[in-house]
């Protein structure tokens, strides 16, 4: 996470400081999640005012806090350190940049209509095994959970996965300022947020800032089979494209689910066997494209494939439980727009007639597992 002396953040973030120059070890948003040695950053929306809190996160270990200099800032506040700023969002997307810049990590951005935190997942399953790798936590995928993210990596970060959402046109752009992504993948062109931008169409030219804002010597990995996605890059960004079609320079074939026990495909080329741990042609896809990445930043086949079958679906994510003897629970609940439940219906049309009990009891232990090892808690900063 980030550390820092709270002089570098005023310059970072254009404030003006006052009190003890101390040292800062992480950020909060939230006084109720509030640390030690943290900085504070109250967030004012339209329901709530995260300056009625800067006292509580001060009692909770917080060492310095942002103020908005328009706020008439209380006498008990004054002697403690603290810089004030034009806006808490603003200095706070400011603060991570100057952080990313700091870093010399290699940034993924991931969007798409669908499957952003699951390839996002899978992505840091697999790099992991090579690079000292961050991800996104959960879908903190805005304008507030990005910035976090970047400024809870480690400084000896190598490669760091950050989840793009958005709900209009320009605000993939406007993340990948802060970011400054070196690669760039889209999953797909759902039909999330059709009622905020019109058509898909519009959805593809939201999704296509990411492609836009790498820099030369960068590469994006897109699907294949989406027309709307077949336009130019810009000079000097390569295209990778995953799928199922001939065209498709990592494809999939031969996929076959096997219900409780996963799915297996091929990745052509090199020819590679994949088994995963939950069904779905989708996330056969979805590990085209981590095979893709991590292919271009060095990793053997072997490693990744070895990887990729060691992923397991989070909650609501397709995870899979046995209730009972013969009885599976698929929890896909996180996601109900057309194309997930277009997806969640084919994997039930596939599934076998019949599974095997062992094959369900080390399936629902990694599930578990996982689970146990992610925290999936939503609340009012989360993206989609």
């Amino acid at each position: 996470m980030i550390e820092a002396q709270l002089s570098f953040v005023a310059e970072a973030v254009g404030g003006e400081r006052s009190g003890a120059d101390v040292l800062i070890s992480g950020v909060s948003i939230d006084s109720r999640t509030a640390g030690n040695r943290q900085l504070f950053i109250p967030i004012a929306g339209e329901t709530f005012d995260g300056h009625a809190f800067v006292k509580d996160a001060l009692a909770r270990g917080c060492v310095a806090f942002l103020w908005e200099r328009h706020r008439p800032l209380p006498a008990a506040l004054r002697d403690d350190p603290h810089v004030l700023v034009e806006s808490g969002v603003d200095a706070l997307q400011a603060l991570a940049t100057a952080y990313r810049v700091q870093c010399n990590a290699r940034v993924i951005g991931v969007t798409g209509s669908n499957g952003k935190t699951t390839t996002k997942d899978m992505l840091a399953t697999v790099l992991q095994k090579r690079f000292k790798t961050a991800a996104t936590v959960g879908n903190l995928n805005n304008e507030f959970g990005l910035p976090l993210s970047i400024l809870a990596w480690s400084k000896n970060t190598e490669v760091a996965i950050l989840e793009m959402g958005m709900r209009g046109p320009g605000q993939i752009a406007a993340l990948c300022r802060i970011a400054q992504p070196d690669i760039g993948a889209i999953t797909l062109i759902g039909e999330a947020h059709l009622e905020l931008l019109g058509s898909r169409s519009a959805i593809a030219d939201a999704k296509w800032e990411l492609v836009e804002a790498l820099p030369k010597g960068s590469f994006a990995v897109l699907p294949d089979d989406e027309p709307l996605l077949k336009r130019a890059p810009p000079t000097g960004v390569r295209v990778i494209t995953f799928g199922e079609s001939e065209q498709a320079d990592v494809r999939v074939s031969a996929y076959e689910s096997r219900g409780v026990g996963g799915a297996q495909f091929v990745l052509d080329p090199p020819g590679c066997v994949v088994q995963l741990a939950a069904p779905g042609i989708h996330l056969a896809r979805n590990g085209a494209l981590v095979y893709a990445i991590a292919r271009e930043l060095g990793m053997a086949d072997e490693v990744i494939v070895e990887a990729l079958g060691s992923y397991v679906s989070s909650a609501g994510r397709q995870a899979l439980e046995e209730l009972a003897p013969g009885v599976l629970l698929i929890d896909d609940a996180y996601n109900a727009s057309p194309t997930s439940m277009a997806r969640a219906l084919e994997v039930l049309r596939d599934m076998p007639h019949s599974w095997v009990r062992s094959d369900s009891h080390r399936a629902r232990h990694r599930q578990k597992e996982a689970c146990r090892a992610r925290g999936h808690a939503r609340d009012w900063r989360t993206g989609s």
